[in-house]
């Protein structure tokens, strides 16, 4: 398997996620990744709620911790906001952090994920969705990533937003990913977009 050993429980899967979820956070939150193929190109949009169901691990949020945010007048953030501001030490107290996959599933999305984190290098093709869930699927021979067109407007009027839906590790040239008469396309650039805040 790709990356580090095996995880054995939840709490090793935390700890392994906490630096991956840093990366998302410096190179990914809020910016737009723009990848070109033949003669055409999608935007892929990074936001904080995307980054739990990449993980395979879900959330609960228990009422002492809601009230907590409340007592700060703040707004209660979604339970997947909460997972990734908990892996950044940024909640106010803890989660209950459960499996949505079982352990096999979570140690090969996390092996996804250390590829992902490498982008735009470790993204070599994207291929059209055999799996109605997903729009496409981008990646290379070890891993790819899945996403679906969202409603939010274009920022670049050559390509529609994407959100990022599950990291899985196979092959993107897999006939398995791959919609049924076609073939993966190889990534001609990758342009991304920073942050409204950066210069």
């Amino acid at each position: 398997m790709m990356g580090a050993d095996r995880v054995k429980n939840l709490s090793d899967a935390v700890e392994r996620l906490r630096p991956i979820a840093q990366a998302y956070n410096d190179f990914f939150l809020n910016r737009h990744y723009i990848f070109e193929f033949a003669n055409t190109s999608i935007d892929v949009h990074w936001l904080k709620h995307h980054f739990m169901h990449l993980t395979g691990l879900r959330c609960d949020v228990p009422l002492q911790m809601r009230n907590s945010y409340r007592r700060r007048h703040l707004q209660v953030p979604s339970g997947s906001e909460i997972f990734y501001d908990f892996l950044l030490r940024n909640s106010f107290g803890k989660p209950e952090i459960k499996a949505g996959h079982n352990l096999e599933i979570i140690n090969l999305k996390l092996a996804a994920l250390e590829q992902l984190i490498r982008m735009p290098e470790s993204v070599e093709y994207i291929a059209e969705s055999g799996n109605s869930k997903y729009d496409f699927f981008l990646g290379a021979e070890n891993w790819c990533l899945g996403v679906t067109c969202t409603d939010e407007p274009s920022i670049d009027s050559d390509a529609k937003v994407h959100a990022p839906r599950t990291a899985q590790a196979r092959s993107v040239l897999s006939t398995n990913i791959t919609k049924t008469g076609t073939k993966p396309i190889p990534i001609i650039d990758t342009r991304i977009i920073p942050r409204l805040n950066e210069n």
